[in-house]
């Protein structure tokens, strides 16, 4: 039995236990038993994960906290900023800044073309 992984020790146990002849102590000790191999084989990934990008909790915290959107979509707007190519904040704000620049150009834009329209109006009406 000390050669046996984990899970196989908790298969070999629960294909054992019997409800007329085990203790009430051995099968909640082996639910326990099962239930924390599942954590552990949950978090693996999450482990994995942690390891291969060098995160710590603070920074996985920090980047969870950074916007309130739910993280399906913050992985959507940080791929759409791969695609465009911005990796850098100063990147992002260069780009929000011309954008911004832009829609003041074709709002004023639209303000003159507005305001002459009104004066064509106003200068090609006939006296009453």
């Amino acid at each position: 039995m000390r050669s046996m992984s984990d899970a196989h020790l908790a298969s070999a146990a629960r294909a054992e236990i019997d409800t007329l002849t085990s203790t009430p102590l051995e099968v909640e000790l082996l639910g326990r038993f099962e239930r924390l191999l599942d954590e552990a084989s949950t978090d693996q990934e999450l482990y994995l994960v942690i390891a291969d990008f060098d995160i710590t909790g603070e920074a996985l915290r920090a980047l969870c906290e950074a916007h309130p959107a739910s993280l399906t979509d913050i992985t959507a707007m940080l791929t759409m900023l791969n695609d465009l190519d911005i990796h850098e904040p100063g990147d992002l704000r260069r780009q929000l800044d011309i954008a911004a620049g832009f829609e003041t150009l074709a709002t004023e834009a639209g303000d003159i073309f507005a305001r002459l329209n009104n004066l064509t109006t106003e200068t090609t009406k006939e006296p009453q």
